[in-house]
């Protein structure tokens, strides 16, 4: 079954989004092990990762950013914030917005778990030459931009 599927990819005509999903369920795998040991879903890491990108930031920004659906990124925030891994404060410019940072306790997660997922990603490239692997960020960063303005 295995041979067979790996052929298939073979085939020039399976469609991008459809590679970029496999790639995707792929890396994410390991998270299981994460998941466990640090009592987290994988859509929360996924949160904390926005808000370890831009601390500050709002529900709707982080949505926007990770390309989530706000009511699932709304329920990742309140089981970080429930375990005291974020907290949201009022932003001082304007007390309607809603500023979203890792508390201390989710700093120190967010860097134990960081540097174990920079390990794995470190080991999927590890194959790429250092040109290749400007060139691999670049290109998906020129897919992140085009995904944007659709």
């Amino acid at each position: 079954m295995a041979a067979r599927l790996s052929q298939w990819l073979d085939n020039s005509d399976i469609a991008l989004g459809l590679r970029l999903a496999i790639i995707t369920n792929m890396i994410v795998r390991p998270y299981r092990r994460y998941k466990a040991q640090y009592k987290m879903p994988l859509m929360d890491w996924r949160v904390m990762m926005c808000i370890a990108a831009a601390p500050g930031a709002t529900a709707q920004e982080i949505a926007d950013f990770g390309g989530f659906d706000k009511m699932t990124v709304s329920a990742a925030l309140k089981r970080l914030i429930s375990q005291g891994r974020v907290v949201r404060t009022s932003d001082p410019k304007d007390r309607r917005r809603l500023q979203i940072e890792l508390t201390p306790k989710g700093s120190a997660v967010y860097r134990r778990l960081s540097a174990e997922v920079h390990l794995m990603e470190q080991k999927l490239v590890a194959k790429f030459s250092p040109q290749e692997k400007i060139e691999f960020r670049a290109m998906i960063d020129r897919l992140l931009t085009a995904l944007r303005t659709m």
